[in-house]
């Protein structure tokens, strides 16, 4: 599922149709919204004490901004429906991390006795840069994870079937050779014994494996001239998982578009997005509708790029 550059008028009109862009700030904008309405509300807000085109906020000013837009995000979601959110920890100065996404995390996954943190999962950027203290003067390592805080009750909708993983020759045949009798695995560190024949059978009915809590995606996407921008196979990979067939999502801050052309791309029946920059929007628009998408490999990985 690919981002690219939209073949038929019918697919346009489609999306255009599936589409609704709102100019405002995300508290204002939430609150007008119906109760129930969205299978995933996800989004990857502004990180505080980093400075862009379109300002800069403090910590606390961050926690005071998600302590509002979290309790409406729970709103309008259906009671089956899960909120991902998507940060990154950063430097106070280098080599003194800021506290805010550890502090994040307890906030939110407190917020309600019946709905709090699903499960811990991380982005892994394979092509991260080493700046930001990794240089070899200084010796920090290179940032390259990303947290997905995946808020929801504990019965969440998911399809684990919709993001299994191709199997790697070590899963194919634990014990180094292929076989279809009942050879065990037992030099696993924690003393379990497998059977190749029932990892076999399992393949074959699944057609993957299952995939792990750390989702391997690289850091280039098109971007259309925002600042900073979502990975779209990390926004796909949580589209198929989390959202139902002709489902809804929610974007918050939807800068340009990435988890709306991701979610329309996974069969969504209506996105919204939400923005307080109008060019932004106007870059979401245009990327939804397949206008200028970068036809660079790099920034549109292939299929199956998150395979580990």
């Amino acid at each position: 599922m690919s981002e690219a550059i939209l073949s038929t008028s019918s697919e346009r009109q489609r999306r255009q149709a599936a589409t609704t862009l709102i100019h405002g700030s995300a508290i204002e904008s939430l609150t007008e919204l119906p109760d129930g309405i969205a299978d995933v509300v996800l989004f990857d807000p502004p990180y505080p004490g980093i400075k862009r085109p379109y300002g800069m906020i403090t910590e606390d000013q961050w926690h005071e901004l998600m302590d509002s837009v979290l309790p409406e995000c729970r709103r309008v979601l259906k009671p089956q429906g899960s909120v991902v959110v998507i940060i990154q920890p950063n430097y106070q100065k280098v080599g003194r991390m800021r506290l805010w996404p550890w502090k994040f995390v307890v906030r939110a996954a407190e917020m309600r006795d019946d709905w709090g943190l699903v499960q811990d999962v991380y982005s892994f950027a394979k092509n991260a840069l080493p700046c930001g203290g990794a240089e070899r003067r200084i010796g920090l390592l290179r940032t390259s994870i990303k947290w997905c805080v995946w808020l929801g009750r504990p019965d969440c909708h998911r399809n684990q079937d919709a993001v299994l993983e191709p199997p790697s020759p070590n899963t194919k045949y634990p014990s180094g050779t292929p076989t279809e009798g009942p050879v065990t695995y037992d030099v696993h560190p924690s003393g379990l014994r497998f059977n190749d024949a029932g990892f076999s059978r399992a393949l074959a009915e699944r057609g993957g494996v299952t995939p792990r809590n750390l989702l391997v995606c690289p850091i280039g996407t098109a971007g259309y001239g925002h600042p900073a921008v979502t990975p779209y196979r990390l926004a796909e990979w949580w589209c198929r998982y989390l959202l139902p067939p002709g489902g809804v999502l929610i974007d918050p801050f939807c800068g340009s578009g990435t988890t709306m052309a991701a979610a329309l791309a996974c069969g969504a029946s209506k996105v919204i997005g939400i923005d307080k920059e109008e060019a932004y929007l106007d870059m979401a628009r245009r990327r939804i509708l397949g206008e200028g998408v970068s036809p660079n490999p790099l920034l549109n990985p292939p299929e199956g790029f998150l395979a580990l």
